[in-house]
């Protein structure tokens, strides 16, 4: 097997017998080429001949909220710091204040 880079002559022909509809292991065979080669060899051609997408330009500018939302959020915020932690190891692990967890919520003690 041949090995090394492509001739332009060879691309030709291997263009040529494809478009003719020979069958890859034929078009190796007669290049003395792997099979492999011939494959990878066409689909970079297919790719050089696809057309590339536009470049995007990047995402849409983030909108900030109304300050409604936002002094809402504040509130909430400082509420939460307000609250004592109901031990060191809540504290330490990351247990949720109190009236914040899940249950607190399901049970309306929020």
């Amino acid at each position: 097997m041949k090995a090394g880079p492509w001739k332009p002559d060879e691309i030709a022909l291997l263009v040529d017998l494809r478009a003719q509809g020979a069958a890859i292991n034929d078009i190796a065979e007669r290049l003395n080429r792997t099979v492999a080669s011939v494959h990878g060899k066409l689909n970079h051609i297919r790719a050089e001949r696809r057309p590339r997408p536009k470049a995007k330009m990047g995402r849409p500018p983030i909108t900030p909220p109304p300050d409604d939302h936002r002094i809402a959020a504040l509130a909430a915020r400082d509420r939460r710091l307000a609250l004592a932690p109901r031990d060191l190891t809540a504290s330490l692990l990351g247990d949720p204040l109190p009236g914040y967890s899940a249950l607190d919520r399901r049970e309306g003690r929020a």
